[in-house]
């Protein structure tokens, strides 16, 4: 009898956690998306044992870091007002460590992914190297591009937002931010076709000298 009350007192404590509940789990891996939003930067981490959320006062975070991010407490479908969007579960920390930068060989490269040079810039399709250099008189014009995904965030501002290079430009001028309805993965080799803005401006933090508005993604 005295087992069986232990056991529904154990079960009773662990229905009472919830959101707010502070948490102490290791939470050390390698960031997948990072964005500055307010006072926070949020970011997503990929661990040996999945995904996960979470939120830090604003610091200088990169796709590819390694980080430890110290223990902090879980939300729950939480909203974010300046980002437009709802976290089924972000972790806010007080701190995150880098260790370094990933270079596991199944990682996507970030800065120099394959490129196909026979049909990069054939057939209309412009280089990222060519957008950046002719943002001026494509601005507002239907453009294709094609490349390989190294960044994918979704649902902001209702938008899908994902950065593709294919081996062009320079650090600078080789990586084209894409927004679109439709959604793509990490080292996806995608065309892209959609209207070109310059200098864009979000707000919170999301501003962009070249971005390709609205894009119809087709892989390939």
């Amino acid at each position: 009898m005295k087992a069986i009350l232990i056991l529904f007192a154990a079960l009773c404590a662990a229905s009472m956690v919830g959101p707010g509940t502070a948490i102490a789990l290791d939470r050390t891996g390698v960031v997948l998306t990072t964005m500055n939003a307010g006072s926070y930067t949020y970011l997503e981490v990929e661990t040996k044992s999945g995904r996960y959320w979470a939120a830090v006062p604003q610091m200088d975070l990169a796709v590819g870091d390694q980080v430890d991010v110290a223990p902090g407490s879980e939300m729950k479908s939480f909203f974010s007002p300046t980002l437009n969007r709802t976290f089924d579960s972000i972790i806010f920390t007080s701190s995150v460590k880098v260790l370094g930068k990933d270079s596991s060989p199944d990682k996507p490269a970030i800065s120099k992914p394959p490129v196909r040079q026979t049909q990069a810039g054939s057939n209309g399709v412009k280089t990222v190297e060519q957008v950046y250099a002719d943002r001026e008189s494509l601005k507002g014009k239907q453009v294709q591009v094609r490349g390989k995904v190294v960044k994918f965030t979704p649902g902001i501002m209702g938008k899908n937002f994902l950065h593709i290079q294919d081996g062009s430009g320079k650090e600078g001028t080789n990586d084209l931010p894409v927004t679109s309805q439709q959604a793509a993965k990490i080292g996806d080799h995608i065309l892209v076709l959609g209207t070109l803005d310059t200098d864009k401006d979000f707000g919170a933090g999301y501003t962009y000298k070249v971005i390709l508005e609205n894009a119809k993604i087709t892989p390939e």
